[in-house]
């Protein structure tokens, strides 16, 4: 008979099947059939049908015959994949013409919802994020153009000599994207914010969003850590490196990840998950 528990939701192979045949002297493996994949790896994927051995926690039982869905992580490549569970739900006892439950049998567990990986990124995103807006971008600019930073740099510049900058090859390329907030739904937030993001497409970089005008939808933003690279001192001294570095960055917040960016369409989604961690 198959014991009820409590699953780790976060398994990355989770299936519906059937046990095969389970060993005896406390039942620490057992095969099982694939019925349904409900989430797996990419090597699991097409599953349904075979047999996986999955190896027993401490306590969790299986009889042949039993039907449950499994949540488990795949441990071994052979003839068969090995996997390791982290629990099962017993699938639902046949019901009896008498209305009760055939003896021996399991009561149903509680229903089934399978979050893809997918979901499960976004919510840890989502708990991640110091601040999440929906809004449009208004403006792409280089760091320190808008507003009165542009004035202060274009004051540097006219001053002193130009120092020549160094390029590498992972150079970032930072610009600043400019946000008309319309709705703040995690962390404090003004009417505009100024993300910084790498317009390189450089390896390093190649994840994070690129944003453009005129951009609608939901910004899962951090608060920008990122230091600006140390500009080498020029010939004449401290004072006058003092004098040609350009001011802070405007930037309150950085997007380095292709999730800190949604689609409008997953705002409500995105607005539950919140509501639900109570973020």
């Amino acid at each position: 008979m198959a014991t009820r528990n409590t699953p780790d939701q976060d398994a990355r192979f989770v299936f519906s099947g059937t046990v095969k045949s389970a060993a005896s002297g406390g039942g620490k493996t057992a095969e099982v059939t694939v019925q349904n994949v409900l989430r797996a790896p990419q090597t699991l994927a097409d599953s349904a049908g075979s047999t996986v051995i999955v190896q027993l926690q401490p306590g969790e039982q299986l009889a042949k015959g039993d039907q449950a869905t499994f949540y488990a992580n795949p441990v071994r490549w052979g003839e068969l994949v090995t996997v390791q569970s982290t629990g099962h739900i017993p699938a639902a006892a046949p019901v009896t013409s008498s209305g009760g439950r055939r003896r021996g049998v399991a009561a149903p567990g509680p229903p089934v919802t399978v979050k893809s990986h997918a979901e499960l990124q976004l919510e840890e995103q989502v708990a991640n994020a110091d601040v999440v807006v929906s809004g449009t971008v208004t403006a792409v600019q280089l760091p320190g153009e808008g507003g009165a930073a542009k004035g202060m740099r274009r004051s540097a510049a006219a001053a002193t000599p130009a120092v020549p900058e160094r390029i590498s090859e992972h150079d970032p390329m930072w610009r600043e994207a400019v946000i008309d907030v319309r709705d703040t739904h995690k962390g404090s937030a003004g009417s505009k914010i100024v993300v910084r993001f790498p317009k390189s497409n450089d390896v390093r970089w190649r994840s994070a969003p690129k944003f453009q005008t005129g951009q609608e939808g939901v910004f899962l933003l951090h608060q920008d850590q990122v230091a600006p690279a140390a500009a080498a001192v020029p010939p004449g001294g401290a004072r006058r490196a003092a004098a040609v570095a350009p001011p802070p960055p405007a930037a309150s917040y950085v997007s380095l990840s292709s999730a800190d960016f949604q689609p409008s369409e997953r705002e409500e989604t995105i607005k539950s998950m919140i509501r639900g961690g109570r973020q």
